[in-house]
């Protein structure tokens, strides 16, 4: 009798599987799926969406809801209460051949999650990588890797990040002819990265589709979304609101970066006696902000209210690459 109760305590202490908060019921409580399935893309291999536009209802033409609710606010894409899951409708790829990038951020609250997704054929035939927080502290704390939205594949399908962090930018490609999900976090305040494997996907590869997108869930946001580099080699990011104090990013630079800022408009540099000298800008009437060295890939700004609204670009000196725009 006392050896069974023994051995009842030691199995209580056994080392249990993390769950998923969201995964409880109550969590979900989401509305029914949009428009799970229909049309899936035009077939476009690359994609870029920064949503620098208007606050909106919905995200564009170029996405589809599947599931729940989503929105633009701040230049980011978000989600009414319970999960949301979205497709881009012109871009897509096999799902081996795709890299979806995504930057990930705490806007409020706890519990909450960013996903990017591949070969989308349905709300339960993709493969579904997110980073979430999962112990209700306000920051995201461990990766996830789904058989569509929230249903392992794997029993090793989770991984706890070594440093928690509020934002950072999350990439999911694949290795093993399709057969591993690779999820690459890379931390926007430390630059710190890891990098998350989860095989198996060639168990249920023949009901994946073509599509990608995101998926969402509570006070978190996504940005900047890229297919297969579909945003050029120079990618601009940007982190604060105006008014406010602002960090503008590089990345994909080869040497120093003009920083050019104005409303949103057209311009061609048709001065022979200036860099680059044929560049087209999405920009009206551009003035130089100023220049990123090689080292330096960042600028902070502090902006102000005539700064507010206005769109910048970044042009590499070395290429005459220009990057995507941002709304400040």
């Amino acid at each position: 009798m006392i050896l069974s109760l023994l051995l009842a305590g030691l199995t209580s202490l056994a080392p249990q599987a993390v769950a998923d908060a969201t995964r409880f019921p109550a969590a979900q409580a989401a509305p029914p799926p949009a428009d799970p399935r229909g049309p899936t893309n035009e077939g476009l291999s690359t994609a870029c969406d920064s949503f620098n536009r208007a606050d909106s209802s919905d995200l564009g033409p170029d996405w589809v809801e599947r599931e729940g609710d989503t929105f633009l606010a701040g230049g980011s894409a978000r989600c009414m209460p319970g999960v949301a899951l979205m497709t881009h409708a012109r871009a897509g790829s096999p799902y081996a051949d795709a890299r979806v990038t995504a930057r990930f951020k705490q806007q409020s609250g706890v519990l909450f999650y960013v996903a990017v997704v591949a070969g989308y054929a349905g709300p339960d035939d993709c493969v579904f990588a997110k980073v979430q927080d999962n112990d209700f502290d306000g920051a995201f704390d461990r990766v996830f890797f789904y058989r569509g939205d929230n249903n392992p594949w794997s029993t090793q399908y989770t991984f706890a990040l070594a440093a928690p962090t509020t934002g950072g930018v999350m990439r999911l490609s694949f290795e093993d002819e399709g057969n591993t999900a690779v999820l690459e976090i890379e931390d926007e305040f430390t630059g710190a990265a890891a990098v998350f494997r989860c095989s198996g996907v060639r168990g249920f590869a023949s009901a994946l589709g073509t599509s990608v997108g995101l998926g969402l869930y509570g006070g978190a946001s996504a940005d900047d979304f890229e297919l297969n580099e579909g945003c050029g080699s120079l990618l601009l990011v940007k982190s604060g609101t105006c008014p406010g104090l602002l960090t503008l990013r590089v990345s994909g630079h080869s040497g120093d970066v003009a920083l050019l800022y104005g409303a949103a408009g057209a311009f061609v540099q048709a001065d022979p006696g200036q860099p680059c000298l044929g560049v087209a800008l999405q920009l009206d009437r551009p003035w130089l902000g100023g220049i990123l060295r090689a080292g330096s890939p960042q600028a902070m700004l502090n902006g102000s209210g005539p700064v507010c609204g206005l769109t910048v670009q970044a042009v590499d000196l070395t290429t005459c690459t220009v990057s995507n725009s941002i709304v400040l």
